[in-house]
């Protein structure tokens, strides 16, 4: 199941999972797309596109990445993945009119270029999970928990991350799953010879209470 983005093409997915995969983020865009106030983000996105690739691209990869762990480690309900796919299509929802803000992952980044930032944009970064969680809350059709997820999307096992410094032992299940996702496919869209391997490595030393599960 090759994923291409831009110049790269990622070739570690067999048939059988692509189809698992896009059976559930079809139904899970005809939930959000029930919602008109949700559906305008997907509207959103297909507008960015002609300007910019890197949230839709950053969504498709995600997506794959996230249903892939909970596979691997047996979590392969359609509830769990659809839960994923969810989460996936709205974490970035704050940011569609500032794409550029979509990434920057984490409070180290951020330090590196606040001052690159306007003061809105600073604290629409900063707010950017209760934002999203509210965006969940508000529909009707959430699946149970998307909103909690959202809510801790930024967060990180250490207590390093954001908005409220929970540990790994306050985060819940799939949002670990989610975080570990994430930052797989960060890894994945900034470099070509991208490699599992170099991206555990490094995981395992800043995301050690989730990666490892000690």
């Amino acid at each position: 199941f090759p994923v291409t983005i831009k110049s790269q093409t990622i070739e570690c997915f067999s048939g059988e999972f692509k189809a698992v995969v896009e059976k559930e983020m079809e139904l899970t865009l005809k939930r959000i797309k029930k919602n008109p106030a949700l559906s305008k983000y997907l509207d959103q996105i297909e507008i960015s596109r002609k300007q910019d690739l890197y949230i839709e691209e950053h969504i498709k990869v995600l997506c794959i990445v996230c249903s892939f762990i909970a596979r691997s480690i047996n979590w392969t309900t359609d509830l769990s993945l659809q839960k994923l796919i969810y989460v996936s299509y709205l974490h970035d929802a704050p940011f569609l009119s500032h794409p550029r803000l979509a990434k920057i992952s984490n409070l180290k980044d951020f330090d590196k270029v606040k001052t690159k930032l306007t003061s809105d944009e600073q604290k629409l970064l900063l707010t950017s999970p209760e934002r999203a969680f509210a965006i969940a809350l508000s529909d009707e059709g959430a699946l149970p928990d998307t909103s909690q997820m959202l809510l801790m999307q930024k967060e990180l096992p250490d207590g390093t991350g954001f908005p409220r410094r929970l540990t790994s032992q306050k985060i819940t299940p799939l949002a670990a799953i989610f975080i570990v996702g994430h930052d797989l496919t960060n890894e994945i869209m900034a470099k070509k010879d991208w490699s599992l391997e170099t991206w555990l490595g490094k995981a395992i030393i800043s995301l050690p209470s989730i990666v490892t599960g000690k």
